[in-house]
C-alpha cells in the first residue's frame, strides 16, 4: 500500500490526485521527524470503550496531503501566484491544518518544519497546479 522507501506505489488516497502526489513525499521528509513506525490518532470519544486506530505515517501523511491539497485549491483564485493576500490566507490555513494535524495524529512538528513545508508546499503548487 505504502512507498515504503521503494518508491513503487502511494497509498490509495493519493490516487489520480496530482497535487496530493507532489506534495506527499516533501510533507513526510520535512514533517515526520519521530522516526517510529506508527503515528497514532484518536477519533475515538472521550469514554468510548474502542482503542484507539493506529494507521501508518504514509497513511497519515497521504490523507494530509490531500487535505492541503483541498486548503490550496480552496485559494486557488485567478492571479494567485501574484497575490499576497491569497497566498497569506493559504499559508494560514495550511499552518492551522498541521498543527490540528500536531495534536490529533501525535506528529512532532516544529514551527521551522510546518515553515519549510508551507514555503515548499506553495512552490511545488504554483509550478503543478493549473486551476482547481
Amino acid at each position: 500500500m505504502g512507498d515504503h522507501g521503494n518508491g513503487n506505489s502511494l497509498p490509495k488516497v493519493l490516487v489520480r490526485r496530482e497535487l496530493a502526489q507532489a506534495l506527499f513525499g516533501p510533507m513526510k521528509e520535512q514533517l515526520w521527524s519521530r522516526g517510529g513506525p506508527v503515528v497514532r490518532e484518536d477519533r475515538v470519544p472521550y469514554g468510548s470503550e474502542r482503542q484507539r486506530e493506529l494507521r501508518t505515517p504514509d497513511e497519515v501523511f497521504a490523507e494530509a496531503a490531500c487535505e492541503v491539497e483541498r486548503i490550496i485549491c480552496g485559494h486557488a483564485i485567478a492571479g494567485w501566484r501574484v497575490d499576497d493576500k491569497a497566498q497569506k490566507r493559504m499559508r494560514h490555513d495550511i499552518d492551522d491544518y498541521l498543527f490540528a494535524l500536531q495534536r490529533e495524529a501525535e506528529v512532532d512538528l516544529s514551527l521551522s518544519q510546518v515553515d519549510d513545508f508551507i514555503d515548499q508546499a506553495i512552490l511545488i503548487t504554483k509550478g503543478c497546479l493549473e486551476d482547481c
